[in-house]
């Protein structure tokens, strides 16, 4: 009878995890609006030094710890049901108002795991782990004013959160070691992935992602300015045989880009890339070889409708994605990557992360 309502919930009688996440939502949310007011309040009122302000920093503080003593206290009563493993997600360290923003952010990076129970093995199986390690990844994107600050940051950011996962137990451990990999890899960012390397070899570390990382980390080994490109041999769009060491070309450079139009990333850097090496200029010093690692029906369909936009770069297609050999030749776990090699030497001259990077290659 309630199926047609959408303002109705229903339980049956005995279901308990539902009917305690729903009873839980409802005094969270009122919990959670008499702290916004404090928080809206003393980060917006303008005489910081009053008495009236130092007063609403201690009805903050005490609203806080009953809070969180409320969160635990529920957890507790909860334990038997699944839902009480989320409680611990809701914990609001403590926030020094009497500080810069840069000082909470700080701060909030410092306490963000002391309501967390990592010896929990239930955490990995809810969905509001991965959203809590978002937020806490974000803190320090905020405090990450210039690249090189961004690409010094994260690193720290993984080193700290996996040293604590690494207290606890074994498979949150795992997960917190797999977590930063999928970021470190999306966003190529080596430095990350160099931290992940010590962990491979704690056997308490039960990553999902240990040949991946292993490999990665071998690629960055081998994939370095002064050695010699894995040749490749594919069929292309025009069913050829091609080769890159028997490639002939005028131009300085050969830049070989793995991507896939299922990816949103590789698709907006593929258009900019285009857009720039379509410069007269830059095609006289720079030739593309573009490997799609795209495998359904579906991506090839919509491969082949891109690359007619795309004239004067070699394209080609690995049928069998980033399990093919040219994927393993360049260590391939995600795309995009480019590799910028000497047309001449077939040497790698840079495995350039962003296109930003490539572009200065050529400034």
């Amino acid at each position: 009878m309630y199926c047609n309502n959408p303002d109705s919930t229903w339980f049956q009688k005995d279901e308990r995890e539902n009917t305690a996440f729903a009873k839980f939502s409802i005094e969270n949310g009122r919990h959670k609006e008499k702290l916004g007011l404090l928080q809206n309040f003393l980060m917006n009122y303008d005489d910081t030094e009053s008495s009236f302000y130092q007063q609403g920093i201690i009805e903050y503080e005490q609203q806080r710890q009953a809070y969180n003593l409320w969160l635990s206290t529920l957890a507790q009563h909860d334990t038997t049901l699944f839902v009480s493993n989320l409680y611990g997600f809701k914990y609001m360290p403590e926030i020094p108002w009497k500080g810069t923003e840069t000082d909470r952010m700080e701060s909030l990076i410092t306490h963000y795991f002391d309501g967390m129970d990592f010896n929990n093995p239930l955490l990995i199986k809810t969905s509001d782990l991965n959203k809590w390690m978002d937020n806490y990844v974000n803190l320090y994107g905020g405090l990450s004013t210039t690249v090189a600050l961004r690409d010094s940051l994260f690193p720290l950011a993984g080193t700290t959160a996996i040293e604590k996962a690494k207290q606890g137990h074994p498979l949150v451990y795992g997960w917190m070691v797999d977590y930063f990999f999928r970021g470190y890899e999306t966003n190529g960012m080596d430095a990350g992935m160099k931290i992940l390397e010590p962990y491979l070899n704690d056997p308490n570390c039960l990553t999902t992602k240990r040949q991946e990382i292993a490999r990665r980390l071998k690629g960055m080994e081998t994939l370095v300015a002064g050695s010699k490109a894995p040749n490749i041999t594919l069929t292309d769009n025009d069913d050829k045989l091609f080769e890159l060491n028997e490639l002939e070309t005028q131009s300085d450079y050969l830049l070989v880009l793995f991507w896939s139009v299922d990816c949103s990333h590789c698709m907006e850097m593929a258009d900019n890339l285009y857009h720039w090496q379509q410069q007269s200029d830059v095609q006289q010093k720079m030739k593309v070889v573009a490997i799609s690692l795209d495998e359904t029906e579906t991506e090839i369909k919509d491969w082949e409708q891109k690359i007619a936009e795309m004239k004067g770069w070699k394209h080609l297609r690995a049928a069998e994605g980033v399990n093919s050999k040219v994927a393993n030749d360049y260590y391939v776990l995600a795309t995009p990557v480019m590799v910028l090699l000497d047309a001449r030497t077939r040497e790698i001259v840079s495995v350039p992360n962003t296109l930003n990077e490539l572009l200065s290659k050529f400034n």
